[in-house]
């Protein structure tokens, strides 16, 4: 941008110069300092009003100049602002923006589930349109969804990175296991779970359980609903955000029924 902004300077300072020396006072059209600026950022802009002409020699060569100049500063100032959005949509992507919201559903880590989850939820007439956030150790955002933002961490997750991911305001907090940690994943979970309960004492937060033996560990960190891990997991993790408390077991006998 600061390259744009001098190339634009140069093209101006030149124009403002050239005309001045050649048509100031000389042709009527230009009595004042302020008509050749005005000439100069009209012809700058390839507008040309038509309301100035230069009649010199010396003015048509510098107004030539200035036109094939500002051609090239129009394609620069595109090219700028392509570079600009796609370094906007990568940075989005790569999750490193931080994403300012409030009221949305949070999502701690990211696995299988992780899916089938948001699409329970968006589907959900309650909650349809929902901003999610999700926060987890991965390269790019995991799911394109323009209800869906990302951000980053990695190795460790914080309390700073989790209000970049507006933690502090969410309605409702997802702690996803991970299972590709064969140990201590119910410890990591745990740590995630206290981090998002010191950030949001009042938010609703659900974990997702690999040990049984760690619910009491989920309880003090301040989980609201412990929901073990199994192929009916996600779907009782997503009753559990729906509100559905009193739904959960109907929903796991009548899978269990057929």
């Amino acid at each position: 941008m600061l390259k744009f902004l001098g190339y634009a300077g140069s093209v101006f300072t030149f124009g403002v110069v050239g005309i001045s020396i050649f048509e100031l006072h000389t042709n009527p059209a230009f009595q004042h300092i302020g008509d050749v600026i005005y000439y100069v950022i009209s012809t700058m802009s390839t507008v040309g009003f038509g309301d100035k002409t230069s009649i010199t020699t010396g003015g048509r060569i510098i107004t030539v100049m200035m036109i094939l100049m500002s051609l090239g500063l129009i394609a620069l100032f595109s090219a700028l602002m392509a570079a600009l959005f796609i370094e906007t949509k990568l940075r989005e992507e790569m999750g490193m923006n931080p994403i300012k919201t409030k009221n949305h559903i949070l999502l701690i880590g990211w696995n299988m589930k992780g899916r089938k989850i948001i699409e329970r939820l968006h589907n959900d007439p309650h909650h349809k349109g929902t901003e999610v956030v999700i926060i987890a150790d991965l390269d790019n955002k995991p799911i394109q969804d323009d209800a869906v933002f990302f951000v980053r961490y990695k190795n460790l997750l914080d309390t700073q990175m989790l209000l970049r991911a507006s933690a502090d305001t969410a309605q409702k907090i997802i702690v996803l296991a991970n299972y590709e940690q064969k140990f201590g994943a119910d410890a990591f979970t745990t740590t995630h779970c206290m981090l998002a309960r010191k950030v949001n004492p009042e938010a609703q937060i659900i974990v997702e359980m690999l040990n049984i033996h760690a619910r009491e560990y989920f309880e003090i960190a301040g989980a609201n609903d412990i929901i073990g891990v199994g192929e009916l997991g996600g779907l009782m993790i997503t009753e559990a955000c729906l509100g559905n408390q009193s739904d959960v077991l109907a929903v796991l006998d009548k899978l269990k029924t057929g």
